[in-house]
């Protein structure tokens, strides 16, 4: 769980840095996403914006998304929502032209006159406090690519594993909490209060340009005419796929093969050999599949959580090895 929205900016800042970004423009969904996106914006050393955005709820449950609406106008509808509470085409015109009126009045709010940053050519990293339906956030995506963004990344502390491996309108999308069990963005906060456009007004007014973004400017375009071999360099362990990228479920499911086998195997050598040790092999096999199991689920930052499972993993199988070969050439 998070303590605030500053400490979700911060792991996800965390996760957001161990992606190779060029030139980023950090957009923050209002009103929530904003102290989220401050802090990303403020550790990555790149200039922060908005992507205003409405949720379009259904007449009869105005909390339940059946689509969104964003800048430029971008709209995004949710078929099989729709579908489902039968809504007809005279309510969806009438609710989004309520949102239109209020997205209107919210652009005018929070950019004051200023229009919004170019973002041809950069890479948009769009940032709110959680996903729910995914619905807001799909259309902030289509929005920052009509912006002209070359890459867009989906960055967002929490969401429901379902909802955020379906997001196709981000390159990327960054979530350190998938879970499982999901009611509300607000259950992974200790605190959650209401962001105001006071709140929203005074990140944008700290949030100007900064030595920082320059620094990191200065840096892509030097990695740009020299890249980096130890970071391109596909053979190193450090740049494998299952060490960066993946989730973890591969881990966790190549030790459920191995212990499968592995203490099939010790349960035969202690029945035939009488061998207690193969026995304590095979407890200490179960031990570290659980240990892994709940690592998977309850490791927040995906790097620590990833490292942590292929060390557990690794110590698994070398300690079978190890078992049965003592317990096979034994007396």
């Amino acid at each position: 769980m998070f303590r605030d929205r500053l400490d979700a900016g911060a792991e996800l800042a965390d996760e957001l840095l161990r992606i190779r970004l060029d030139r980023p423009v950090v957009l923050a969904l209002p009103r929530g996403g904003v102290p989220v996106a401050a802090v990303v914006a403020r550790a990555l050393g790149a200039p922060l914006d908005l992507v205003v955005v409405r949720k379009l709820g259904s007449p009869d449950q105005p909390e339940y998304a059946m689509g969104a609406i964003a800048e430029g106008g971008v709209r995004v509808l949710d078929a099989s929502t729709i579908r489902l509470l039968a809504v007809s085409d005279a309510d969806i015109a009438a609710v989004e032209s309520a949102e239109r009126a209020e997205l209107a009045r919210r652009v005018e709010r929070y950019r004051r006159g200023r229009p919004p940053l170019d973002l041809t050519g950069r890479e948009a990293v769009v940032v709110d406090d959680g996903l729910a339906t995914g619905a807001t956030a799909r259309a902030a995506c289509l929005s920052a690519r009509a912006r002209g963004a070359a890459r867009v990344v989906l960055a967002v502390p929490c969401a429901p594993a379902d909802v955020a491996d379906r997001v196709p309108e981000a390159d990327e999308v960054v979530c350190p909490v998938r879970a499982a069990a999901f009611f509300a963005v607000g259950q992974f906060y200790a605190c959650f209060d209401q962001v105001d456009d006071a709140d929203v007004l005074r990140a944008l007014d700290e949030a100007g340009p900064s030595a920082a973004s320059e620094w990191r400017e200065a840096m892509s375009e030097q990695r740009r005419e020299e890249p980096d071999p130890w970071e391109v360099d596909p053979t190193l362990m450090r740049n494998q796929a299952s060490l960066t990228t993946s989730e973890g479920t591969v881990w966790v499911a190549a030790a459920a093969v191995t212990s499968v086998l592995v203490v099939g195997m010790l349960i035969a050598l202690w029945w035939r050999l009488d061998a207690p040790l193969a026995l304590l092999g095979a407890l200490a096999t179960a031990v570290l599949m659980l240990a892994m199991i709940i690592v998977r689920y309850a490791v927040r930052s995906r790097r620590s959580r990833l490292v942590t499972l292929a060390a557990l993993f690794w110590l698994m199988v070398l300690a079978d090895l190890a078992i049965v070969l003592v317990v096979a050439i034994g007396p």
